[in-house]
């Protein structure tokens, strides 16, 4: 396939104006949802939540909040049981889970009431009079206390915590482990965490009881998958639901495509007091009850032969997913199955996946959703089997990736890899981070000898990132037996359009939500590189509006899809523009349209190239003689296109699947200081080199990639939401829940590229904005285990903090001296 290449004059020009929505950002003309008020007569909503993790709702009494002048009502459990019915969701044993807790809370921060007033401080001062009768129950917080036989139950009418339990096996997994000269066992434990965007939930809605329909505002961001679920809640045809996203996102790293559950229950608010509702979340609620990516602890064995070339791996996956299983999970566990094996060769694996609910917040998508967890285990248990074999993480490794002579490669689990070099990649990441040379150093006695006071090691972090999610990989949740006949629930499709305007000026419209990856800019440089225009040109018309904009229930922002859907459907739709520009102007200039061609802003005739119309001059022809135009002319300055990803299939019986439309690759090596007084860690060195294709604007990449690292360091060294033994949440403000500043940042950051285009997009590129997310915590994680290597700590947990350094080689000292 042809692809797009970004002129020099387009880039000089965006250069010089900066970034499109920067542009908006500096001036101050932002909007974010909490800055609309689309509608007159908003109220404003407070929610009332629960301060148990586990507990029976005896009553509700809100007299006291219906004292205060202002407020209008009070949305309760009842309310919603009457018009509500439970989230569907792909699960066996899901446990019913409506936006408000009814009958009996599950987590702390759990909804229990909306209080509805004129303003929002009446609201908040009205929902602290709402009086709620609590009988408290027995709490689990941790996974292996969910899956103890005796463990209270969240759901009794499961009579069971675990929501999914499948086993899916590839290969000969039992003749790979019985050939094998070496095998090797670990846990790990990957914890939650969210990437905290800097804007919290937002929701306006407005039910219109005469249509029984209903207007929401929000800074939701897609899948629209979730549009089906959340109208099927609320009992109505998605068609009755308009959903209107802000124009502008501050951030989401997959948080908000949790936000459905708040969008019906702010709507429901609204049935209830008969006004529109605004509701906008602080940072102590998005904290305790938004969303955030599920704790994992893994069993993970590998079996491999003297000479390190791994021949099959087992793993037992266990997610927290929470109180409830949230669509779109279980995608956590099984989003990333078509790249399960991350970029190496090994054909026999072995997988159960185990989703187990627990007296804590739902969780959802973060940054790199489920790929970070896998491939954390993964790539731990493969330096670990380096060790032990007396070989180099990194020898390891390029022996057993696949070949760029296999691509296209097709995964066990069903993964087709398009193009790339995963070998070259990681060589290129070696090379930039000095990587033999450290490890040459640091084999030398007199060389390595220390006087500085720290423990320096250097880890490595690879791993295939997939872009644009099947819609059909959830399915494999089920049995096979157990999905419906007839299904075909897979594939990827994202529609774009754009309108000439008489005086040749493009409006394009897109289907996606941006939340700061720049977006607007990236179309309209393509836009205008494919139709020899300027950028400014072009108009790009931001956010989401179901009743106008183009959408299908794969678009969205999520899984890196603007950079391989939405700019394929951009080029389509500036494909079909051209073609309709042709059409137009060889009948302007009465000649055959075959004898035309569309280069450099104009139409030029192939014979005579003084016969020739800009886009300009065909626009006012067209606008201006509309009259007189043939019918095939008359919608010619609309132009719309649509591009569907292909070899996205529905699961096979073997529960194979390619999940995914396109996969980028990545290689992370990281050079990490420890201080041995303090403990505190160090990232002296942060190299990142990627396989994504081609790059379609460097500087909005060298953004993603730092802001992805950024996020991933968050979590092996900083962020985690912690629970005490009986559910209550530990870390409710910025005091508890470590965030890293500027001052976290890496002494030396340096990402490179290896362009091998792929065929499967229009433009040649692939994501990449969730891949230094995924290696991040495995390639820190890696350093550390190096730089503690001699002193017998080993690293099985993150996040790895100064106090958990002092406590395991504080114990390791006592055992010593015991002995």
């Amino acid at each position: 396939m042809a692809t797009v290449t970004i002129t020099k004059e387009c880039l000089k020009e965006a250069l010089v104006s900066r970034f499109h929505e920067g542009q908006r950002v500096f001036a101050l003309e932002s909007q974010y949802i909490a800055d609309l008020n689309p509608i007159p007569n908003i109220h404003h909503a407070a929610v009332v939540r629960s301060p148990h993790a586990h507990a029976r709702i005896v009553r509700i009494d809100a007299s006291a909040a219906f004292a205060i002048p202002g407020v209008v009502g009070v949305l309760t459990g009842e309310d919603v049981r009457r018009w509500c019915q439970p989230f569907v969701v792909s699960a066996e044993k899901p446990g019913a889970y409506y936006p408000c807790a009814i009958e009996k809370v599950r987590y702390a921060g759990e909804p229990v009431a909306v209080v509805v007033a004129t303003d929002r401080y009446v609201a908040e001062d009205a929902q602290h009079q709402v009086v709620v009768e609590y009988d408290p129950l027995p709490a689990v917080a941790s996974i292996e206390a969910a899956m103890a036989p005796s463990a209270p139950l969240l759901h009794e009418e499961q009579g069971t915590n675990i929501a999914i339990d499948r086993l899916l096996d590839y290969g000969d997994v039992d003749q790979a482990f019985a050939e094998a000269d070496l095998t090797l066992q670990k846990q790990y434990y990957f914890p939650r965490y969210q990437s905290f965007p800097l804007e919290g939930y937002g929701v306006i809605a407005a039910y219109h009881p005469s249509e029984g329909r209903a207007t929401i505002w929000a800074n939701f961001h897609g899948p629209y998958s979730m549009l089906t679920v959340l109208a099927a809640a609320l009992r109505m045809p998605v068609s009755k639901l308009r959903v209107i996203t802000s124009p502008d996102v501050g951030g989401s790293f997959g948080n908000k495509i949790a936000l459905y559950p708040y969008m019906a229950l702010i709507t429901l608010a609204s049935r209830k007091v008969g006004v529109p509702v605004k509701w906008i979340e602080d940072r102590m609620e998005s904290l305790r009850a938004s969303s955030c990516g599920a704790d994992r602890l893994t069993d993970i064995e590998v079996a491999a032969t003297r000479d390190g070339e791994i021949l099959g791996m087992k793993m037992v996956l266990r997610d927290n997913v929470g109180a409830y299983i949230r669509a779109p999970e279980p995608g956590c566990l099984f989003r990333p199955i078509g790249n399960y094996v991350s970029g190496y060769r090994f054909r026999n694996l072995q997988a159960r996946a185990i989703a187990v609910m627990t007296n804590m917040c739902p969780t959802g998508p973060n940054r790199g959703y489920g790929c970070q967890q896998h491939y954390f285990a993964m790539e731990r248990i493969i330096d670990e089997l380096a060790f032990e074999l007396g070989k180099d993480p990194a020898e390891v490794r390029l022996l057993n990736l696949i070949r760029p002579e296999e691509l296209p490669y097709r995964t066990p689990t069903g993964g087709l890899y398009d193009s790339g070099d995963y070998p070259a990649t990681l060589k290129k990441a070696l090379e930039l981070s000095d990587y033999w040379e450290f490890r040459r150093l640091s084999a030398d006695p007199v060389l390595s000898s220390d006087s500085t006071g720290s423990w320096t090691g250097i880890g490595i972090g690879v791993a295939v990132d997939p872009s644009s999610s099947n819609m059909g990989y959830m399915d494999v949740s089920k049995k096979a037996s157990e999905r419906r006949p007839g299904m075909f629930k897979a594939g990827s499709v994202e529609t774009a359009r754009a309108y000439l305007d008489a005086t040749g000026g493009i409006t394009v419209e897109l289907g996606t939500a941006a939340e700061g990856q720049g977006h607007e800019t990236t179309a309209i440089e393509i836009m205008a590189s494919e139709l020899g225009l300027l950028p400014s040109d072009i108009s790009v018309v931001g956010g989401m509006d179901t009743a106008t904009k183009p959408w299908t229930v794969s678009s969205g922002t999520y899984a890196s899809r603007f950079g391989t859907m939405g700019t394929s459907a951009l080029i389509a739709t500036a494909r079909q523009l051209k073609k309709n520009l042709i059409q137009a102007g060889a009948y302007f200039l009465k000649l055959s349209a075959e004898k035309f061609v569309f280069q450099q802003g104009r139409v030029t005739s192939l014979d005579d190239p003084k016969k020739s119309l800009s886009v300009k001059d065909i626009a006012r022809r067209l606008h201006w003689s509309a009259g007189a135009l043939p019918p095939q002319l008359l919608t010619a300055c609309n132009a719309e296109g649509t591009f569907s990803a292909s070899d996205m299939d529905y699961p096979n019986e073997q529960d194979q699947v390619n999940s995914s439309a396109v996969y980028a690759f990545a290689a992370d090596v990281v050079v990490a200081e420890i201080d041995q007084e303090t403990f505190d860690i160090r990232i002296k060195k942060y190299i990142s080199v990627h396989d994504a294709g081609n790059i379609l604007h460097p500087r909005l990449v060298k953004g993603q990639l730092a802001g992805a690292a950024l996020q991933g360091i968050a979590g092996a060294l900083y962020e985690t939401l912690q629970y005490s033994e009986t559910g209550d949440f530990l870390t409710g403000t910025l005091m508890d829940y470590l965030c890293p500043t500027v001052n976290e940042i890496p002494d030396e950051m340096i990402s490179e590229y290896i362009i091998i285009p792929t065929p499967k997009t229009l433009c040649g590129a692939k994501g990449l904005g969730e891949s230094t997310a995924q290696t991040a915590p495995i390639a820190v994680a890696n350093a550390v285990a190096d730089a503690l290597r001699n002193a017998g700590l080993e690293i099985t947990e993150l996040p790895i903090t100064p106090s958990r350094l002092w406590e395991g080689l504080s114990r390791l000292s006592h055992r010593k001296q015991e002995i």
